[in-house]
């Protein structure tokens, strides 16, 4: 057989559940990048294939107790990247190596990741190599990771409401129908967006006296399930029929052309579905009125409630999810409102007609941070590419350049000094201070100016002293006056110095060494005769030895 793989290009994808992408989806094209590859196992044995492509795609599923109740694609966009050659049923795979790029276009369809308890909505990239039917394998391997697009695209705005004012009708009160007006938002409401929602009550009745109100904003989940005669295999095929096929130039790296496929949202109405399965509802957020209503000189009683939505929770929490309308399933939020009033007669409370509100997943500060970093993300992409493109461009005429812009050795010299530079000598290794090897008990050199200076005739020939000497033969001094004859320069001992001028005696030696050498026969005489008498002293008869005095006696 043959094991198949799925893997990004710069990402390792061993401990992540999502496949790397760039871009916002609904405000710029994605772009997705990978590669598919096929491998020989430890049999050997070729896999008898048909095509090997690659999709994104866009699902929503309804959720039961043991998985998946129904399905249906929103967007489908497919590449294929190998595929059999034509007149054959099939063609051998074995070892592959397929790169491919995915850009979705920024009007694409599809929603953001929603995940609730009955209804989910997820985004997955996906391989699938099809292949002739094998027992207990089946005819298709896939391999596929999760995309967390986030819808950042906003919708049209919501239409004015209908009726401004409506009249609600006050149960168990012998009181005429009253007036209320009801002012939501005319924007979309996102993560840690403000919802003020006005209140204005008209009363029918002067004794009418508004106490509080309450108001909540609840989700309702409305599932549509299939009827029996249809399933979710024929929901895919109806949205495949509806795709747009668009042909690309043959590419390169797959021998094959590609073919890109791009489903639109389907119509609302590819089943029979009935007109309403099942209702959840689940209340968001909500708040209560704070202090007394306000009457104000049109004969209102006037309050402004104000929510803040909450904000995008993580993948281990349930979703709070946006308005949708879709196949399978709507998500839709609702404003209800409750007063409660004083009567004459006593307390009552009424609720006021519900009101939709839109819901989208990000808000304006986070749309337009995405937006940025989005920007510099590909400005920095650009200056990367711009430098490999630079460095790739003629490697061999930079070469050139470089070494035409480098100086040669012949003409590297020392600035006092038209000759040029010898070879670094290599540096000997040396043990530290501390050790006391024999290397380090090598006595150090006489010094030349306690030397005698004798001028002789080859005083004259040139010297190695205070010059670097070449393997040529040429010379140049490294640091001084350049000399050629040493004797034009005696060096005096200043007056202050204990040193003096050492004078040559007749015997070609000088009066120094012969003084040193005066004074270690001198030592050594006086050691040889300590000796003899101290031996002489020892090997005399005690009698003949003088006699101490005694020292008690001297003491006393």
């Amino acid at each position: 057989m043959v094991s198949f793989s799925l893997l990004a290009n710069k990402a390792n994808l061993v401990s992540s559940r999502y496949f790397p992408y760039t871009g916002l989806l609904g405000l710029t094209p994605i772009n997705i990048d990978g590669v598919v590859k096929s491998k020989l196992d430890a049999d050997a044995k070729p896999l008898p294939a048909i095509s090997i492509q690659v999709s994104v795609k866009c699902y929503e599923h309804i959720v039961g107790k043991v998985g998946n109740i129904a399905s249906n694609v929103v967007v489908d966009h497919t590449q294929t990247l190998w595929t059999k050659p034509d007149g054959v049923e099939y063609d051998l795979v074995s070892d592959l190596e397929l790169p491919f790029h995915i850009t979705l276009p920024a009007d694409v369809g599809g929603f953001s990741t929603l995940s609730l308890v009955e209804y989910k909505c997820v985004w997955r990239i996906e391989a699938v190599i099809t292949h002739l039917p094998i027992t207990g394998v089946g005819s298709r391997i896939l391999r596929h990771f999760e995309l967390p697009f986030i819808r950042h695209s906003l919708p049209p705005p919501p239409p004015p409401p209908m009726f401004p004012s409506l009249l609600v009708t006050i149960p168990d009160a012998s009181v005429p129908p009253i007036r209320c007006a009801v002012e939501l938002p005319n924007y979309h409401i996102g993560p840690l967006d403000m919802a003020p929602v006005i209140l204005r009550i008209y009363p029918s009745v002067d004794a009418l006296v508004v106490k509080a109100a309450s108001m909540v904003i609840e989700r309702r989940l409305i599932l549509h399930h299939p009827s029996r005669s249809n399933n979710s295999s024929e929901s895919q095929s109806q949205a495949s029929s509806s795709t747009l096929a668009l042909t690309e130039p043959s590419s390169a790296a797959t021998s094959t052309s590609d073919l890109a496929t791009l489903t639109a949202h389907p119509s609302p109405a590819p089943y029979s579905v009935d007109t309403l399965d099942k209702c959840v509802v689940a209340p968001i957020v909500s708040t209560e009125s704070t202090g007394a209503f306000t009457y104000d000189q049109n004969g209102s009683w006037t309050k402004t409630l104000t929510v803040q939505w909450p904000p995008l929770p993580s993948s281990t929490r349930w979703a709070v999810g946006e308005t949708i309308n879709s196949v399978l399933g709507s998500v839709r939020f609702f404003v209800r409102i409750k007063v409660a009033a004083y009567l004459p007669s006593g307390s009552v409370s009424f609720d006021l007609p519900e009101q939709e509100i839109s819901i989208v997943t990000t808000n304006d500060a986070q749309r337009q941070s995405a937006m940025t970093k989005y920007e510099e993300q590909l400005a920095s992409t650009s200056r990367r590419q711009h430098r490999s493109r630079s460095k790739s461009k003629s490697p061999g005429l930079r070469r050139q350049r470089s070494n035409e812009s480098r100086p040669s050795e012949a003409a590297r010299t020392h600035p006092s000094s038209p000759l040029p530079k010898p070879p670094a000598a290599k540096k000997s290794s040396r043990r530290p201070h501390t050790s006391a090897g024999p290397r380090d008990q090598k006595p150090f050199p006489p010094d030349d100016r306690l030397l005698p200076r004798e001028k002789t005739a080859s005083s004259s020939s040139l010297t190695t002293r205070g010059q670097i000497v070449h393997p040529d033969g040429s010379t140049r001094p490294s640091t001084g006056i350049a000399c050629s004859d040493p004797s034009r320069f005696p060096i005096d001992p200043p007056l202050s110095s204990p040193f003096r001028p050492v004078q040559t005696t007749q015997y070609g030696g000088n009066v120094w060494d012969d003084q040193l050498r005066r004074h270690a026969e001198r030592k050594s005489r006086r050691g040889s005769d300590f000796f003899t008498s101290l031996f002489r002293r020892k090997a005399s008869p005690p009698e003949s030895r003088p006699r101490t005095a005694n020292v008690q006696g001297v003491l006393s």
